[in-house]
């Protein structure tokens, strides 16, 4: 095998980034191909509006990226590969699909197609990359896990809260190669040293223990941990570990905070000077704190004198007699013994209420059929219209010119036919026979758009928009809306029913409605068949129901107008219409 075959296989192993990855395809490939320029596109993504863009380039690349560029990288993506004279492409796929492109100017004397092909036999290389990437991040997991399961073990063997803070400070000193690491532990609000590794007493007085106190709490009130120096993006606040750091001429410090399900309880500080803290050293001690807060917590919980358990142990078992739930339930139960007679006898009629707007069955909205001006307007909004009567009148002045023109032109190609004929030149009488025609449709859609000039309405109905009387002799465009007319027969209320009434209704209840400009006024109405839609809303999911007026509707009607309906659901017990929200309310907020 050719030597740099070799050095192309080996890519599938590669322990680098993935942007160094491109770079060395590129590099590789182009040695292989011989080219005199080449460069790695990227794949654009149209869904976040990216355009094609390089990854890497060799011998300073292929130039711009044309348009001819463009159409070759495009082909290759679909076929895999493209030649156009002595210019190739090669797609190179990741996860089933085209993820990149390379482009190579080659010179005159290599044969392209050949190239392409043998270039193509490694168009799986990123693919490969990936999946050996992957593996290599799920070995690193394991190795991270079973690091925590190790601390975990250490902290077995004493049930001494000091001696198992030492030993994890220890272990932690150990395998993260520290020189010095800390735990402190969460005393009311304030953090006191608890233990320092390799130290068997600790001057909790002197200024370094304070300052360190002082780093570990500022790490506990921003529930984060804090790596110094931060990265270049780091938005968090170090000032006491800074401090810390250059008092103790420690270059490189780490805090994760330690907790206990949910209740920050310490912190772990580590101290380095050979190098930074990785962030995968970091995912570790993140790991370890989650994991290893609640078995400090309790350790030190036991390692209390008995006062101090029992009272602990009381205080836990108080919470959860005198608690939220039961003093709720307290009053509950007094209330239901004062009313239980009369809230559970007495039943009444459940309404259900929901907003609605008044529809139509029908609406029209009527465009500009062509671009023209305004040249007279016969209605405004809220006016009647019968069907075929004219709305609104667009100039046809230009269209007459259009016209007239394309008749000239009609009249001088059929001249030019004629001559050619004459002259027996039939190509030429062809040619203006043809553009004789062409004046004529031209001349055709001028009269089809002189017809559509006056817009009319479609059915009878009332006008609900397009009040266009100030806009006479003013511009429309195709498709700008002019009228939008809808139709006063028929008319039906719109529902918006809350997701948690729905379940209460039943097809062709009965309701009341009423209007938001007349609120004293009851307007019979009965559901229609419920085939409910969901409509998904800041305050939550609503469904949409409709519902149909008993009586004819009133001549002050408008599609548009609102108001508020409220729709018979059954007889409920009073007890029932009172609690049944609050009780809902609880089963899901409690999982009862």
């Amino acid at each position: 095998m050719h030597p740099q075959h070799q050095e192309i296989q080996k890519l599938k192993t590669f322990s680098g980034s993935p942007g160094e990855f491109w770079i060395e395809l590129l590099r590789h490939l182009t040695k292989l191909s011989g080219a005199e320029g080449s460069t790695m596109m990227r794949m654009p993504d149209p869904a976040v509006g990216r355009d094609w863009q390089p990854l890497s380039r060799e011998n300073g690349g292929v130039g711009p990226f044309s348009e001819t560029w463009q159409m070759l990288a495009d082909r290759a993506s679909e076929h895999g590969m493209a030649i156009s004279n002595h210019r190739l492409a090669v797609s190179m796929d990741a996860d089933g699909k085209p993820a990149a492109v390379a482009v190579f100017s080659l010179p005159e004397e290599v044969d392209a197609e050949k190239t392409g092909l043998m270039l193509c036999a490694y168009s799986d290389l990123p693919d490969a990359f990936l999946r050996n990437r992957s593996v290599d991040s799920g070995e690193r997991k394991a190795a991270r896990f079973a690091t925590v399961l190790d601390l975990g073990l250490a902290l077995q063997i004493s049930d001494k809260f000091g001696q198992s803070a030492m030993q994890l400070c220890n272990e932690l000193a150990s395998r993260f190669d520290a020189d010095r690491v800390s735990l402190g532990w969460l005393r009311g609000r304030a953090v006191r040293l608890e233990a320092i590794s390799h130290t068997e007493k600790i001057e909790s007085r002197t200024e370094n223990v304070s300052e360190l106190e002082a780093a570990m709490e500022e790490s506990l009130d921003q529930d984060d941990e804090i790596v110094f120096p931060p990265s270049g993006n780091s938005t968090q606040i170090d000032h006491h570990h800074r401090i810390f750091a250059k008092k103790q001429l420690s270059d490189n410090l780490v805090t994760v905070p330690l907790r206990d399900r949910d209740r920050k309880i310490g912190a772990l500080t580590l101290e380095r000077k050979s190098r930074p803290f990785r962030e995968d050293e970091v995912e570790v001690l993140r790991l370890a704190s989650d994991f290893l807060g609640p078995t400090l917590s309790d350790s030190e919980v036991r390692s209390r004198w008995f006062g101090s358990r029992w009272l602990a142990g009381f205080r836990k078992s108080a919470s959860k007699l005198l608690g939220f739930e039961n003093t709720w339930w307290k009053l509950f139960g007094v209330f239901l013994g004062a009313l239980i007679i009369f809230l559970f006898l007495f039943r009444i009629e459940h309404k259900v209420k929901a907003t609605f707007v008044l529809r139509s069955t029908a609406t029209a909205q009527i465009p500009a059929p062509f671009d023209g001006f305004i040249s007279s307007v016969h209605i405004q909004v809220g006016d009647y219209v019968s069907a075929g009567q004219e709305l609104v009148n667009l100039d046809v002045s230009d269209l007459l010119l259009q016209e007239a023109e394309s008749r000239a032109e009609e009249q001088r190609y059929v001249g030019e036919s004629r001559s050619a004929e004459a002259a027996e030149r039939p190509s030429l009488m062809q040619i203006a026979g043809f553009q004789s025609e062409q004046s004529r449709a031209r001349r055709d859609i001028v009269k089809h758009r002189m017809q559509q000039a006056a817009v009319t309405a479609p059915f009878d109905g009332v006008v609900v928009e397009g009040d266009l009387r100030e806009r006479i002799a003013s511009p429309v465009q195709r498709g700008e809306l002019l009228v939008r007319l809808v139709k006063t027969e028929g008319l039906y209320a719109d529902l918006k029913v809350e997701e948690k009434d729905i379940v209460y209704l039943k097809d062709e209840a009965t309701c009341q409605l009423a209007f938001t400009s007349l609120p004293e006024w009851r307007f019979d109405g009965r559901l229609e068949q419920m085939d409910p839609v969901p409509e998904a809303t800041q305050e939550g999911t609503l469904f949409r129901l409709r519902a149909g007026f008993i009586d004819e509707g009133e001549d002050w009607w408008r599609p548009g107008m609102s108001g508020v309906c409220k729709i018979d659901a059954g007889k409920r017990s009073l007890m029932w219409i009172l609690t049944h929200r609050t009780i809902d309310f609880l089963r899901m907020f409690f999982w009862i």
